[in-house]
């Protein structure tokens, strides 16, 4: 894949020109027949035919590895598994702009898979993750093997111009930084998210009783998990943005893992509905999902936009995976995110906080601290939300 993804600006200027600053490095370079897709999200599958292309080829599994680790690779190893191809990491061969961004990222690519609960589905939660040299021993067999019969493959795929040109329109507009607000939450490296009635959504992800009880489908697996510490935050936000007016949207997930439960969807069942101290009040949206982000698979998108929505602020459960997919996708969408740190939590105290380092130090740092919640967002605390918030009040 090539990016002309460059943070908060898309480039498409620069594609099919022979820019070499654009084009694959020479020692890395594709060779005729290969694959070569042109991408504008962080992640390679959302915006190009690689789906198709692998799909025509009779591909079911991944080897990952380019740059950045914590950001396009996390990004296309959350949209693959999306897609159900299982994905295994080759972990020294991924880099990324700082070596603790890398290793954070390999570690939240790896742990869940391999934890109870999800350590039976190779590769689809987020990945295994390999070295090179144990790559090169698996595959050295296969060199000897017959060559498989030549495909000739074509995929027609027309790209969607108008959405890249909707896209593009965004950032151009992003680029003129963020508008003014009616209020503003303090973040982290002194930092402000502008918050404005008009333009201003609280999501809140996944807050269901499968995931938040000892009981749940899910939570069964992880009894003595921190997974209910964002409870009472996303409580407090939801009460304050309510009082602000602020549009609400909620998302429900019936991906469990690498099975859909597409049975549970407006069925009532108890353990899928949001947990009542959570629930959704009549108008609010409400989305159902079978992505780990919640823009994938729902109109989460055109509902927000048809009321004016530009920014987020988001919360909910589990950090390291929807939480962390939805602000992928957001951004990916020039949607400006807060994410609330503590009224969000994973089951594990570490996953959560490897996350929220992930979605908030890459935007502070010298070449993205200018794109307020575009890479991948802000990040808050509940009292400061209240506080941006109070001056919106009805």
């Amino acid at each position: 894949s090539r990016s002309h993804r460059y943070g908060a600006s898309v480039r498409d200027d620069l594609v099919g020109t022979g820019d070499v600053g654009y084009e694959l490095h020479p020692e890395c370079a594709a060779l005729p027949g290969e694959i070569v897709v042109d991408k504008w999200t962080f992640g390679a599958f959302a915006s190009t035919p690689l789906e198709e292309e692998l799909r025509a080829r009779g591909v079911e599994r991944i080897l990952l590895c380019g740059v950045l680790t914590n950001v396009c690779i996390f990004a296309t190893a959350s949209q693959a598994v999306d897609r159900f191809f299982r994905v295994c990491l080759v972990e020294d061969a991924c880099a990324a702009f700082d070596q603790e961004w890398h290793d954070m990222a390999i570690r939240l690519i790896s742990e869940p898979q391999v934890k109870k609960g999800h350590n039976g589905q190779i590769g689809l939660y987020f990945g295994e993750v390999a070295r090179v040299a144990d790559v090169e021993s698996s595959l050295a067999p296969l060199a000897s093997l017959p060559k498989l019969p030549k495909k000739d493959v074509v995929v027609k795929f027309e790209p969607d111009m108008k959405r890249r040109l909707e896209m593009s329109a965004f950032a151009k507009a992003c680029a003129d930084g963020a508008k003014p607000g009616d209020g503003s939450v303090a973040c982290r490296g002194d930092r402000a998210f502008p918050v404005a009635r008009s333009d201003t959504a609280l999501v809140i992800i996944d807050m269901q009783t499968d995931f938040l009880t000892k009981e749940g489908r899910v939570g069964q697996h992880y009894q003595d998990s921190p997974v209910c510490s964002g409870m009472a935050g996303v409580k407090r936000c939801l009460a304050a943005a309510r009082a602000a007016g602020l549009t609400i949207a909620h998302s429900r997930s019936h991906r469990y893992g690498a099975s859909v439960r597409d049975d549970l969807v407006g069925t009532g069942d108890v353990g899928y509905e949001l947990h009542p101290e959570c629930a959704a009040l009549p108008g609010e949206i409400v989305v159902d999902k079978w992505t780990f982000g919640a823009f994938a698979s729902t109109p989460l998108e055109e509902e927000l936009r048809a009321l004016g929505v530009e920014r987020i602020l988001l919360c909910g459960v589990l950090t390291n995976v929807c939480i962390f997919a939805t602000a992928s996708q957001a951004v990916d969408r020039f949607f400006r995110v807060c994410l609330v740190e503590d009224a969000c939590a994973a089951f594990d105290q570490e996953w959560h906080d490897m996350a929220i380092r992930l979605i908030s130090e890459p935007q502070v740092k010298k070449g993205h601290n200018g794109q307020i919640g575009l890479y991948f967002g802000e990040v808050a605390k509940v009292e400061d939300v209240e506080v941006g918030l109070a001056p919106l009040k009805k």
